[in-house]
């Protein structure tokens, strides 16, 4: 079938259009609302600015396709391909992708508002500035969104569901996690600089290696998470949730902890340098051979910490309860 047919037959009322071969066809601006191309062909096809709402292109290949500005609200394309496709700008909001292969696909300030993204593979893909408020990426019989290497930067996820997500070497600096629920995600060397996490949700998660430096972590919960050997220069943790994590060999100096919640943390090695834990729980932590050059204790608890190697000389301990349960004057 031809361009010409398709539109015809589609002006004349006909939206199925089954197992057709479009591929390399230019359809920029075409009005195809509604339209089913299920099970089609549509290698490298021109579909700039088109008007695909309510459209299905399930098990579709989509390779190469450039859709930039183009309206899919309320499209289907589940378990199509859209490898190194180009969606630069297009609105995707109330979208259907489950299983969907975005893998080095274009997807610079998309709109993915509350899209089924369940299992879809985002590998590399470029999402910069790219809007997924509400998004359901939560993790499906052990199928996970995959978001490694992809550039992430500025974009919003705030509320997104991405439970066991693999984002590991991500680039999320300035991104708005806020509420987001990463429980048991894998964030292993994920770059998360100035990243909003406010009341995210990451207990359990890899964190490993990650930079976290002036990330917004309030009342975040990260209980039994990893954040060994990572960097959290700046990072504001001011009620947060940390108990029985990891965070050995990391680099909190200047973090804000107050009234963070450490109990039986592993704090081993950790630079404190000028970090404020005003108030926090520290019992059962253990921070040995720890750096807290200057840190603000005042008020904290640290009953049954382990403290051996630290200098307590230059730490302010003003009402700090001590591990024997003695409260510094």
């Amino acid at each position: 079938m031809n361009i010409k047919q398709l539109l015809t037959q589609y002006s004349n009322g006909q939206t199925k259009f089954s197992g057709i071969d479009l591929n390399g066809a230019d359809l920029w601006g075409a009005d195809l609302i509604g339209i089913s191309l299920e099970k089609s062909r549509l290698q490298a096809a021109i579909l700039n600015f088109a008007h695909l709402n309510q459209s299905s292109f399930n098990e579709s290949d989509l390779t190469g396709i450039k859709l930039s500005g183009a309206n899919l609200n309320q499209a289907t394309l589940q378990q199509s391909s859209l490898y190194h496709a180009d969606l630069h700008g297009a609105s995707l909001q109330n979208s259907l992708m489950r299983g969907v292969n975005l893998s080095y696909a274009n997807l610079f300030d998309a709109n993915l508002t509350e899209a089924d993204l369940r299992q879809t593979d985002f590998s590399h893909a470029n999402l910069s500035g790219a809007c997924l408020r509400f998004a359901n990426l939560r993790e499906e019989r052990r199928k996970v969104v995959k978001f490694q290497g992809a550039n992430l930067e500025k974009v919003d996820l705030q509320g997104a569901q991405l439970r066991g997500a693999d984002l590991r070497q991500a680039q999320l600096r300035n991104a708005n996690l806020k509420g987001a629920i990463l429980t048991k995600a894998n964030l292993q060397g994920a770059d998360l600089t100035k990243a909003n996490l406010e009341e995210a949700m990451l207990n359990d998660a890899q964190i490993e290696q990650v930079y976290l430096d002036e990330a917004n972590l309030k009342k975040a919960s990260l209980n039994r998470t990893q954040l060994k050997e990572s960097s959290l220069v700046g990072v504001n943790l001011e009620d947060a949730s940390l108990r029985d994590a990891n965070l050995m060999k990391s680099n909190l100096s200047q973090a804000n902890l107050y009234f963070a919640k450490l109990n039986r943390a592993n704090l081993q090695r950790c630079n404190f340098t000028e970090a404020s834990l005003v108030e926090a729980m520290l019992i059962d932590a253990t921070l040995v051979r720890s750096n807290l050059f200057n840190a603000d204790l005042t008020k904290a608890n640290l009953l049954r910490a382990e403290l051996s190697s630290v200098d307590l000389n230059e730490v302010i301990l003003t009402g700090a309860t001590m591990p024997d349960n003695r409260t510094h004057s």
